[in-house]
């Protein structure tokens, strides 16, 4: 959840394998569903030498539908499995053009990635169903860890399967026990797990 002040987002990550139950779980549970299987297609930038990677920051251009958001997010801290990260976020009129300012500015593309994203609402957390060309996962974005184990909680899933890790982590780890060579996670290139 981002505090509007603080620009902060408090999330937890978890593989999932039925969709459908979650969905039909989120349902039961009167969640508010705020917008309905999006394509994203995201690119994460940086310096040649990585610099914002080295201080556990990344910048991220997002085109979704007609919008495009350029985020900068830097991880604070991760503690049981709980990302707390800085999040900055702005709408840009042109993806493309704004990726060629970031180019020319010395921030080039390492990794892309895409994925079809549903949002919910339910009491003080946000969900996002997430459906990525390596499988399914869920995330939930609350106030405090508590919170956000209260909603896994109530989604019937397994609090210990849950992950701190970005999505560029996710898909390295999945690259090296599947023998991957590609960069990206992409639905053109990579299996895309559908249940």
């Amino acid at each position: 959840m981002k505090d509007s002040e603080k620009n902060q987002e408090i999330e937890a990550k978890f593989p999932v394998k039925d969709l459908r139950k979650i969905r039909e779980l989120l349902e039961l549970r009167q969640a508010e569903l705020l917008m309905d299987k999006s394509y994203e297609h995201n690119i994460l930038l940086d310096t040649p030498t990585n610099e914002l990677l080295a201080e556990n920051a990344r910048l991220r251009l997002r085109k979704e539908g007609s919008e495009s958001i350029l985020t900068y997010k830097r991880t604070r801290k991760n503690e049981n499995n709980i990302a707390y990260r800085e999040e900055i976020e702005t709408r840009v009129d042109h993806f493309e053009n704004t990726r060629l300012i970031l180019n020319r500015l010395g921030f080039l593309t390492f990794f892309e990635y895409e994925k079809y994203r549903s949002t919910y609402r339910l009491g003080a957390t946000t969900i996002m169903l997430d459906e990525t060309p390596i499988g399914f996962y869920l995330e939930i974005e609350g106030p405090d860890e508590e919170t956000i184990h209260r909603t896994a909680s109530l989604l019937e899933i397994d609090w210990n399967q849950r992950t701190d890790k970005s999505y560029l982590q996710v898909f390295q780890e999945w690259a090296a026990e599947n023998g991957y060579p590609g960069r990206d996670m992409l639905f053109s290139s990579a299996p895309f797990l559908r249940g």
